[in-house]
């Protein structure tokens, strides 16, 4: 290639790479903001078998998502504790995310993500008897 092409090439790379960098410092700090104040939520149903987690805020959130931990200390997985992940619900103020872990007795807690950072944890295991 002559010289002005490989000039005019990384010159055309340059422009774009400083792009780039200006619009990732625009996205990330949008992204990493909560919108409102946020509530969080912690429990069980007894009468369909579920515990959740739930989060509200005060003004719309990009996303919010949960991860959901059940200790087993009944049934098939007992001695064990499993993560369970929401989906990620977006453009929301309130989402709760239920977990089922079946007939069994065990604990469960939370941890609440809202715009990709975790905003809580749950501050004590809840316990709970499916039976």
């Amino acid at each position: 290639m002559s010289k002005n092409v490989n000039q005019f090439l990384l010159k055309r790379v340059s422009i774009v790479m400083t792009v780039i960098t200006i619009v990732a410092f625009l996205v990330i700090p949008v992204s990493a903001a909560v919108n409102g104040n946020l509530t969080f939520w912690h429990g069980a149903n007894y009468t369909y078998k579920y515990t959740y987690g739930s989060t509200e805020s005060t003004a719309e959130e990009n996303n919010m998502y949960f991860y959901g931990y059940i200790n087993y200390q009944t049934g098939p997985n007992i001695g064990n504790t499993v993560r369970y992940q929401s989906p990620f619900y977006t453009n929301t103020s309130y989402r709760m995310f239920r977990v089922y872990p079946g007939s069994v007795k065990g604990s469960s807690l939370f941890e609440y993500y809202v715009d990709g950072n975790l905003r809580h944890t749950s501050t004590a295991w809840w316990n709970f008897d499916f039976r």
